[in-house]
């Protein structure tokens, strides 16, 4: 399906370096913010945590559960309780936590690739715990980081 968007040249233009900074078009960044509003990859996401909780494959990082707190607070509306019980299941997977040598990584990562800090952050942290996979609809899929590679699991 095809739609028509009527947006002033400015905001196109934002929208465009937006995109590009996260390696993708404008088509697929307005495509991505609709499935994101209209929660269409919520059960993909599920499976996916799932799977990796019973396989005990799943690794996060202390820093991604930080930005899930604050993003379920303000973004999702929960309550403290209600997130805080969400992080609790998040802690069955494997944890990195962020020392000061993952974070000199990220920050080398960051001056030396088109990769946000906190992205790199992320990056690193799979890399440190030995991951291979690297599921995410914010990186570039297919792009290699070492041995680690971005998959969007909603692709």
């Amino acid at each position: 399906m095809n739609l028509t968007l009527s947006i002033d040249e400015a905001l196109a233009e934002r929208a465009r370096a937006v995109a590009a900074g996260r390696g993708k078009s404008l088509n697929q960044l307005v495509r991505d913010l609709l499935e994101a509003e209209t929660g269409i990859h919520d059960g993909a996401a599920r499976d996916l945590l799932r799977r990796s909780m019973s396989d005990r494959t799943g690794v996060v990082s202390t820093q991604v559960l930080q930005e899930f707190y604050v993003n379920a607070r303000e973004k999702l509306k929960l309550d403290g309780a209600a997130a805080r019980a969400r992080i609790e299941v998040y802690l069955g997977f494997d944890i990195v936590t962020v020392t000061p040598s993952l974070l000199l990584a990220a920050v080398d990562l960051n001056r030396l690739d088109s990769v946000s800090f906190w992205d790199a952050l992320v990056i690193r942290a799979a890399e440190h715990a030995g991951c291979d996979t690297l599921y995410s609809e914010d990186l570039q899929a297919g792009r290699r980081f070492g041995p680690v590679r971005v998959v969007n699991p909603f692709a």
